[in-house]
């Protein structure tokens, strides 16, 4: 048995965030090789109107079952037509050569994205499909009510996103496929589009009165889109846009179609920001944390992800239907930062590969090899194409003259066909330019990439002076800066503080490498987070600091001795009972904690929460790590949550940590999340400062709902970090009656 990390072992399945996470990253990849995608297009299948196989019709003949009654074959169905339409009717990819080099059927020539203009031409250079669930997120409400023509939404159906990317567009004449307006002249299409294409949101095409036709100087499609087609209002005042559609699609599936052509940037942005994992990114963090327990996993699960039938069966079918599918070859590949760990083997490839130019960077190299090593085989198949036309066109002689084939793959034009799903750090972490640097500076050796230079400036701004050093062109250039962040899909608020850091960090390196700065100069300017978590017997605690700690600890410990005393009552057990596992209440964790501090009276008449304030550097946090650190040692369930769960994650990565909209439930109605916090002891909410009013009575609610068993600690500044909302926590009146008017105010001055 080999033991591995449950976001490995989990990593094939597709309700795990390291899947997705892999996918992403694949798809970011492509888009770097080969730029934005031309068309983005959804289908969205209506089971009453959807075409079923005639196997499907019988079994439902048979067994006297109505549509949408035999889920396991309508699901199986609509997933399989769905792939085929991707694969096979829109970009021809499902007569590609097999393994062994030999077409398996001839390939097509009449496919939507075909050539047009009989010249043969390969049009369809790559394409991305996920196939996702009708989740409800779009259903529209008027006056609080579900509209009525909006009730499919939420029931869970598969329906396909599909990215393409097309080169010689003109010879696709892509104006005879699509369409964005009502016909006059077939009354059952006109039928058809108005019944699936209206949408309340505009149609995403803008007003063209004169004919569909593609503008080759500008690389737009410009479909004949009437004012009625762009916008027209219903009776009841709405407006409605007709979406753009393929037409054989339409006609032959008879549901929703979505196309969009737009100049790319903003297409990207909305399919890949809804490409991650259906678990929030608190969940993600956790997960991917490996060290986080089974317990935690199993709650988030349970709390937060909650299939429909059609997502079940293909998760149980993921085999046969996979839920991702490209043109690409998907490679995963963790990227190493220097010199922190051995090389993986991918690297060690890379260093020792001698067909590969010297200016080849591991980026590249990567993309056009396989896992052993090897050039791939899609580089092979393009090599002899290119022999057999030459050949045809010019005849053997100039065939023979060609490039041997490794020199020729050194030249070769990426084509996405090896995607390389890199797992990189944040850009926020120094070592992410570590990781940069690894990726596209070419090297033989890791010490072609040393610089004596790193020897003058502080640790949090070594690789970011690594890349600097190396590549100045780029990391001292907005342009390529942003250029870059931009085919990852990156929002522009993210773009400009992404910039804004690395150019005050670069005048912070020049500074160093200049000598204006001295690295040992630098004092290190910590509220004792690093101290810490680095070495908890190192931190010395202040009185006002050692006095919190304990009152915390007492508090968990008089709160888990309840909580098992109230078991045991509801049991028929207690402490005198002769059963051996009473033997559990002896135990000093669940004993009476002793009245030990000037708090202690306040216990016995009510329980309270605690807020721990102070500025920033004040020690508050050391105070209530160190509580977190003994209620750990007594055995005592603890959840810590924060505003980014990698945050709390980089202090205490064995305990439960989670967002605050993660861990309360916030996305659920308040009457489902009562019984939130019942399995734990101490919960520790971090800058209450950032929370809403709303989000802190919730809290406080689902702790009274708890029994006030578990102890609540808010931790913060309300002046340091304020939240965005209209609102504060600050606000609400439980500051000053009632439960939290007794809470435990520590406020510290510098």
């Amino acid at each position: 048995m080999v033991e591995a990390p449950l976001r490995v072992a989990m990593a094939g399945y597709s309700f795990s965030p390291e899947y997705w996470q892999t996918r992403h990253a694949g798809l970011i990849d492509v888009v770097k090789q080969l730029g934005l995608p031309t068309v983005f297009l959804t289908i969205a299948p209506y089971e009453w109107s959807f075409p079923f196989h005639s196997w499907v019709e019988d079994e439902m003949a048979k067994l006297l079952r109505a549509r949408l009654r035999l889920p396991a074959a309508e699901t199986l169905h609509i997933a399989h037509v769905l792939a085929q339409a991707a694969q096979g009717l829109l970009t021809g990819a499902n007569s590609r050569c097999t393994a062994q080099g030999r077409a398996d059927r001839a390939p097509w020539r009449s496919h939507v994205f075909a050539a047009k203009d009989g010249s043969g031409r390969r049009t369809v250079v790559n394409f991305f499909g996920r196939l996702e669930y009708q989740d409800g997120k779009r259903r529209r409400y008027v006056n609080a009510q579900e509209a009525a023509a909006q009730f499919y939404h939420g029931r869970g159906t598969v329906h396909l996103h599909l990215l393409v990317w097309l080169q010689h567009v003109e010879a696709v004449r892509l104006e005879d496929s699509l369409s964005a307006t009502v016909p006059a002249d077939n009354p059952a299409m006109a039928s058809l589009i108005e019944g699936s294409q209206r949408s309340w949101t505009g149609s995403g095409w803008p007003e063209e009165p004169g004919p569909s036709r593609y503008d080759a100087s500008a690389q737009v499609l410009r479909l004949h889109h009437s004012a009625s087609d762009f916008c027209r209002f219903d009776a009841a005042g709405n407006p409605e846009g007709v979406r753009g559609y393929v037409k054989d699609l339409l006609a032959s599936l008879q549901c929703h179609v979505d196309v969009q052509m737009t100049d790319g940037r903003g297409m990207l942005l909305k399919y890949v920001s809804g490409y991650v994992p259906k678990f929030s990114d608190s969940f993600t963090t956790e997960w991917l944390a490996d060290a986080c327990s089974d317990y935690a996993v199993a709650r988030r699960v349970l709390t937060d992800y909650h299939p429909l039938e059609p997502e079940m069966i293909l998760q149980l079918a993921m085999q046969w239907f996979p839920q991702c599918f490209a043109g690409s070859t998907l490679q995963r590949f963790r990227v190493p930062v220097p010199w922190e760990a051995e090389l993986p083997e991918r690297v060690e490839q890379y260093m020792a590969s001698r067909w590969r130019a010297a200016d080849m960077p591991l980026a590249d190299y990567l993309r056009r090899t396989n896992a052993s090593g090897g050039i791939h085989r899609a580089f092979q198949r393009r090599y002899k194409q290119a022999v057999a036309q030459t050949t045809a066109v010019e005849g053997a002689d100039a065939a023979e003259a060609l490039q041997s084939f490794e020199a020729w793959v050194n030249g070769a034009p990426l084509q996405g066909d090896v995607a390389v799903a890199a797992i990189y750090l944040s850009r926020y972490n120094d070592r992410y330019y570590g990781h940069w640097v690894l990726m596209n500076v070419p090297f033989r050796s890791l010490r072609e990439l040393e610089r004596r230079e790193l020897e003058l400036v502080p640790p949090h701004l070594y690789y970011q002076t690594l890349s600097l050093l190396l590549r100045p062109e780029h990391w001292t250039s907005e342009a390529a800066i942003r250029a870059e962040l931009e085919l990852e899909a990156f929002r522009e608020h993210h773009v400009r503080n992404i910039i804004a850091m690395i150019f005050a960090n670069q005048r912070l390196i020049r500074m160093y490498l200049s000598g204006e700065l001295d690295k040992n100069d630098d004092a290190p300017v910590s509220d004792g987070h690093d101290a810490a978590a680095a070495n908890p017997g190192d931190v010395q605690l202040s009185r006002q600091q050692r006095t919190i700690a304990d009152e915390l600890v007492l508090a968990v410990q008089d709160g888990m001795f309840r909580k098992r005393a109230g078991e045991d009552a509801w049991k028929g057990e207690g402490p005198g009972s002769d059963d051996p596992a009473d033997a559990d209440s002896q135990n000093h964790a669940w004993a009476p904690p002793p009245n030990a501090t000037p708090f202690m009276p306040a216990l016995d008449t009510g329980r309270c929460a605690f807020a721990v304030l102070g500025p920033a550097g004040s020690g508050k946090t050391t105070a209530v790590h160190e509580a977190i650190r003994r209620t750990v040692d007594v055995g005592g369930r603890i959840l810590l949550t924060a505003p980014t769960g990698r945050l709390a994650a980089t202090l205490f990565p064995d305990l439960e940590v989670d967002t605050v909209h993660g861990a309360f439930l916030v996305h659920k109605p308040a009457q489902e999340t009562l019984e939130v916090l019942w399995p734990y002891d101490l919960i520790v909410v971090e800058e209450v400062g950032q929370l809403s009013r709303a989000i802190f009575e919730r809290i406080v609610e689902q702790w009274q709902a708890a029994e006030r068993l578990p102890t609540l600690v808010f931790v913060g500044d309300f002046y340091q970090l304020p939240g965005v909302e209209p609102s504060s926590s600050l606000d609400s009146p439980l500051w000053h009656r009632g439960t939290i008017a007794r809470c435990r105010c520590a406020l510290w001055r510098r």
